[in-house]
């Protein structure tokens, strides 16, 4: 494809502009998003479509959506600084969509 510039893991970005705030990202903001996402009940939502939990749904239809931008935020500053910590949550939201899945292929913790 013209124009790809290759795997993401061979984009490296210390600048003094983006690597601060990709630090930021990794070490105040995303930690306290997936705080958040405890406390509104958005990952228990996930919890209690994959069985792991027993409950009702909590919060608005589109919730799901907040949890999905904070997977892929998580990912993409991985590739760039690790953190364990941000790793094995990241892996545990994983594992609880991956649960949530129907045998058909759909998720929807709106039930």
């Amino acid at each position: 494809m013209q124009g790809w510039p290759g795997p993401l893991n061979r984009i490296i970005i210390n600048d003094m502009f983006w690597k601060p705030r990709i630090d930021s990202l990794i070490d105040k903001t995303l930690p306290l998003q997936y705080e958040f996402l405890e406390k509104t009940g958005r990952l228990d939502n996930f919890r209690i479509a994959g069985g792991k939990k027993s409950g009702a749904f909590i919060g608005l239809w589109f919730n799901d959506s907040d949890v999905y931008k904070w997977v892929e935020a998580s990912a993409y500053v991985l590739v760039q600084r690790w953190s364990r910590d941000l790793y094995e949550k990241l892996l545990n939201v994983v594992k609880d969509i991956s649960d949530a899945q129907e045998s058909d292929g759909y998720i929807n913790t709106y039930v």
